[in-house]
């Protein structure tokens, strides 16, 4: 079962654009922008992650002013194989997204996520700072950063 699919059966409404195909479009332009990265371990996918130095139009929305301020990285897509869950893939992948964000001169590593996915907003808030929360299709999504000075 996929990243996207597992959430659904949780109840909730997370990634629901990737599984009515309404997603492909974005997900490609991250691809060819060199954004899309996998996670392998012994030759098996095990997670993947998004990594943006640039605001899209998203981020830009979701952070507002903060976005045009630069010097940050941006986590989108983050997902972990169900095989893989709780063996702290999730964790590295973050790791090496705070690693690359410092390696662009960032001062910052931003992502977002829905407001009611209250086990992942638990997730996120053992290395992030909350930092409110912002609206977008319909929906109210968390913000959570991390100073990388």
């Amino acid at each position: 079962m996929g990243a996207a699919q597992w959430i659904a059966t949780q109840g909730i409404t997370q990634w629901t654009h990737y599984l009515d195909g309404s997603g492909k479009a974005d997900l490609v332009e991250a691809i060819s922008r060199g954004e899309v990265y996998l996670f392998m371990r012994e030759g098996a996918p095990v997670g993947t992650i998004s990594l943006a130095m640039l605001p899209s139009e998203w981020d830009q929305v979701i952070w507002g002013e903060a976005a045009a301020d630069g010097g940050a990285g941006y986590v989108h897509r983050l997902a972990v194989a169900r095989a893989a869950a709780g063996t702290g893939v999730g964790e590295a992948m973050l790791d090496w997204a705070e690693g690359r964000v410092r390696a662009e001169g960032g001062q910052f590593l931003r992502l977002d996520c829905v407001a009611e996915n209250e086990g992942l907003n638990r997730y996120y808030a053992r290395r992030f700072q909350a930092r409110g929360e912002a609206a977008n299709i319909g929906m109210r999504f968390r913000r959570w950063e991390k100073a990388l000075g």
